[in-house]
């Protein structure tokens, strides 16, 4: 692989390697330069694995700056890449913030298009490394660096992949905005091609391979394992990598994965145009009052009454009950028929009528009355109504999302107006739906490359989710079992649903080491069984449960109802 690194004097040496390709690297005034090369001729000689590594951590780090690589050294078509600084961070904190000494490389990728914006990349190389590597995940729509510093997801109080001594990388995705949630930023940004494929996954790969080259210029050697781990759009990333690019990675976590393409994007935009409508949408004090109607109907019929509906799939809630007597607005301690409505709506199927290039067909509805909470902080329904532009801060961040979708990726238009179209008859759009929903796929069921290297992955979803829908997750899990063999399946994919966990937040907000589970099960071959998650929500008093594999729920048996050795893994 060829490394071109600055600040050299004389002419470069050029060398080939073992496959013929050519590999030019300037020598440098500075003796700082000879770490490199030394690390690059090793892989050169095809001996990478045993090459020495530097003694002094800084001078090695310090080392890396100024390197660029050639476009030819990453996997998708750049213009290259380029180190922008190198920097050795000492040790810091205590705990689970704790950080050991690690060279922080900030470098990013340059776009084939010269309109389009580099992907900006934080790799954290730790000086005692454990020959292994993480890529982090983003969320959202992105536009913002995944320093790859912290924890995990779902692992608040858990060690962080760097202190643990992984490499661990993210990036921007390919754009960046002053602040993610700044809609006319994001659709700024996406009226670029390259930038919406990149957000889309092709970012993934080439930050990866980037990732790859600088970790063998850095230890002499590339990873003996490489992780993936994200939640929500990190999620999808998460199963991006698996579907597309499975042979490079060891294992991917994904919790509560926003992968449901297209459909949930229409999914969005047709749940705020209900919402939308004249009186349909529920105040934060009418979405209190059906969680919590849902919640004294169907919490203790799972043996405990603790505040979580655990089988959802049983609970029988009818919105009915909270009608208000006239059907009109009567106030906080009922819900109007135009409220109700628009609840179904959100809790009903989506199926589309137009064939999409992806081959996806529709979505499943919300939870609502099987205990999704809708005041749930950034991703419910916030406290008002979806509106056409200006977008107010308080409105559903559904709506936000689908604004962003149809003015920067359907219509390339800042001044439309997106809840003035109809995303389920697109009419003049419906080719530019389908050839999108081709770039946003990640609904792969066929996972063999990902299987056959030996990749494991670990899929987590709440059922109190109130911003991706649990029941898409349950989909594609049964579509990778349709199509692979339960049996097949069942050696490298381990599926729990949570009840009360929405989207990372909730009555339940998991903590658990999931990555230690997976890198356990990758090096061992041993699958993760009893599984504990403690919860670290605030009312959650370190209460813990067992994560149940998907169909199964926690079944309240006997003693401490705050201890998950008091529950069983039912069946529906």
């Amino acid at each position: 692989m060829g490394v071109r690194r600055g600040g050299g004097e004389e002419p470069p040496d050029k060398k080939t390697d073992k496959e013929g390709t050519d590999v030019q690297i300037h020598r440098s005034a500075n003796p700082l330069g000879m770490l490199a090369l030394v690390a690059a001729l090793a892989l050169l000689a095809g001996r990478a694995q045993s090459a020495p590594r530097p003694a002094d951590p800084a001078l090695a780090c310090n080392s890396l700056s100024g390197a660029t690589f050639a476009a030819s050294q990453i996997g998708l078509p750049t213009s290259g890449a380029s180190v922008i600084s190198a920097t050795l961070q000492p040790a810091s904190g205590t705990g689970a913030a704790a950080k050991p000494e690690y060279c922080k490389v900030l470098a990013q990728i340059a776009p084939v298009d010269p309109g389009a914006q580099p992907i900006k990349v934080q790799l954290n190389l730790p000086s005692a490394w454990n020959e292994k590597a993480v890529q982090m995940g983003g969320g959202g729509f992105d536009g913002f660096l995944v320093t790859a510093d912290g924890p995990g997801p779902g692992a608040k109080a858990q060690p962080t992949p760097l202190s643990l001594g992984y490499a661990t990388f993210g990036s921007d995705s390919g754009h960046s905005v002053a602040n993610p949630f700044d809609v006319e930023a994001q659709v700024a940004a996406f009226m670029n091609d390259e930038v919406l494929a990149n957000y889309a996954g092709a970012q993934l790969k080439k930050t990866h391979d980037l990732a790859m080259a600088l970790i063998r210029l850095r230890y002499g050697e590339a990873p003996r394992r490489t992780y993936f781990v994200g939640a929500s759009a990190g999620g999808r990333e998460a199963l991006t990598v698996a579907q597309k690019w499975g042979a490079e990675y060891d294992g991917a976590i994904a919790y509560y994965p926003a992968g449901g393409g297209l459909p949930m994007v229409v999914e969005f935009g047709r749940d705020s145009r209900a919402l939308a409508a004249h009186g349909a949408y529920p105040n934060p004090a009418k979405q209190a009052l059906l969680h919590s109607a849902v919640v004294a109907a169907c919490d203790a019929a799972d043996g405990a009454s603790d505040g979580l509906v655990s089988n959802p799939a049983r609970c029988g809630f009818n919105v009915a009950s909270l009608r208000c007597a006239s059907g009109g607005d009567e106030g906080n301690t009922c819900l109007s028929d135009a409220q109700i409505a628009a609840l179904k709506v959100m809790a009903s199927e989506l199926r589309l009528n137009y064939p999409l290039g992806s081959g996806e067909t529709g979505i499943a509805g919300y939870n609502l009355f099987q205990g999704v909470d809708l005041t749930a902080p950034v991703s419910g329904l916030g406290a008002a109504a979806p509106s056409s532009m200006p977008l107010a801060p308080a409105q559903p961040i559904h709506d936000k999302f689908y604004d962003i979708f149809v003015r920067g990726w359907v219509m390339r238009d800042p001044h439309a107006n997106s809840l003035a179209f109809d995303p389920e008859n697109p009419g003049v759009y419906t080719a530019r739906m389908s050839d999108l929903s081709a770039i946003m796929q990640t609904a792969q069921p066929d996972l063999s490359a990902f299987k056959n290297h030996g990749g494991k992955l670990i899929l987590l979803h709440g059922d109190a989710d109130s911003l991706v829908p649990v029941g898409w997750s349950e989909a594609y899990y049964r579509s990778v079992v349709r199509t692979m063999g339960a049996g097949a399946v069942d050696g490298f994919v381990r599926f729990y649903t949570v009840p009360g966990y929405g989207h990372g937040v909730g009555a339940f907000i998991v903590d658990w080491d999931s990555l230690s589970a997976l890198d356990h099960w990758v090096e061992s071959g041993a699958a993760p069984e009893g599984q504990v998650a403690a919860d670290v929500s605030p009312g959650g008093r370190g209460r813990t449960r067992p994560l149940c594999r998907y169909p199964t729920w926690p079944r309240y048996t006997s003693g401490d109802i705050n201890s998950a050795a008091s529950f069983t893994c039912a069946h529906p």
